[in-house]
């Protein structure tokens, strides 16, 4: 069957992977069925009849429903009546985790109050504190969990005890995933 194969590709495009392939015959995108697993002999997920003609005999499918993290292989069949037989299948392809960010807050400097924007790659305990110059922490805006994704937080310039903190600089530290970042920040009053 390998014959009837003319090339065959799978693409990682940020999170999603599109799967395209020719054939040496005629066919009807109705003709094929896409099928993706997770590792070897793991969970298959039919992704249905989403499979689109790009050009003369040219085929595509994108998949944008993997988890990040997560490694699949992508299993492409021909079905012809009551029989079917598997064209191709790519190598493992792994859907790439966003990474963790921590962006400068918005405005800096502020008065009286500024937002801090972070992202997740995926759920966990986080903790986002705010430290003085010395060190020492003045007021915690998070400490627990939160899903994957973009996230944003306010400050408005108090400590945990609601009092106003003096003008200056300060820090902000984002803990989560297992790593640390810090970014400074400059309150104006």
């Amino acid at each position: 069957m390998a014959n009837l194969l003319a090339n065959a590709a799978a693409v990682l495009r940020g999170s999603i992977v599109d799967v395209t392939w020719s054939t040496n015959w005629p066919a009807d995108p109705a003709n094929f069925v896409v099928y993706r697993a997770t590792g070897a002999g793991g969970q298959t997920l039919l992704l249905g009849a989403a499979v689109v003609a790009t050009g003369a005999n040219s085929f595509a499918i994108s998949d944008a429903t993997g988890e990040p993290g997560a490694s699949y292989r992508y299993r492409v069949e021909v079905q012809d009546g009551d029989s079917a037989w598997v064209l191709f299948e790519t190598a493992a392809i792994e859907i790439q985790r966003s990474p963790l960010r921590l962006a400068q807050n918005l405005p800096n400097p502020f008065n009286p109050q500024t937002k801090i924007e972070f992202s997740l790659p995926r759920a966990g305990h986080v903790v986002l504190g705010i430290f003085d110059v010395s060190g020492r922490q003045v007021a915690r805006l998070v400490d627990g969990a939160m899903t994957a994704g973009t996230h944003a937080e306010v400050w408005t310039g108090q400590d945990d005890d609601g009092n106003p903190v003096a003008s200056g600089t300060y820090f902000y530290r984002l803990d989560a995933d297992g790593a640390s970042l810090v970014r400074k920040m400059v309150l104006l009053k």
